[in-house]
């Protein structure tokens, strides 16, 4: 499914990414907070931090999995179709939608991403982050392939 209405999301999830954000103060550990939260909700291995400045989008933090564990690092990056499933988090900023891929080897719109390809992910979601009906940022994570 791609389009996934908001009934989807897991209400406990919602509740802990608010708790998070409400909890924090500074910015690195704001970001560290959600992106910790957020991966280990969707049982992704990988997910972005995205903001737009300008008309570029950047990912600012990126958070992975290493056995039980998750590490966050910040950065400063243009996206990248090496980084992530491009067309699926471009389709997210465009419609302000959230796109869920609960199986990548289901065709798609998104089935010829070329991040999707390359990595193998098994799922993909990216969540857009509203304020006032304006996006904000973006949310992409990414589950491993099947083994």
């Amino acid at each position: 499914m791609i389009d996934a209405p908001v009934e989807h999301l897991d209400l406990a999830t919602v509740i802990k990414v608010s708790q998070a954000v409400s909890g924090e103060i500074v910015p690195e550990k704001l970001v560290e907070s959600l992106l910790r939260t957020a991966i280990e909700h969707a049982g992704a291995d990988r997910g972005l931090l995205i903001v737009r400045r300008g008309s570029e989008f950047l990912i600012q933090a990126e958070a992975k999995t290493c056995d039980s564990s998750v590490s966050v690092s910040l950065r400063d990056t243009p996206v990248s179709a090496d980084e992530l499933p491009e067309s699926v988090v471009r389709y997210a900023a465009r419609t302000r939608k959230i796109v869920i891929l609960d199986d990548t080897s289901v065709p798609s719109p998104h089935s010829t991403d070329q991040y999707i390809s390359a990595q193998g992910a098994r799922s993909v979601l990216c969540l857009p982050l509203m304020k006032q009906g304006a996006l904000v940022a973006l949310l992409p994570s990414t589950s491993p392939p099947r083994v």
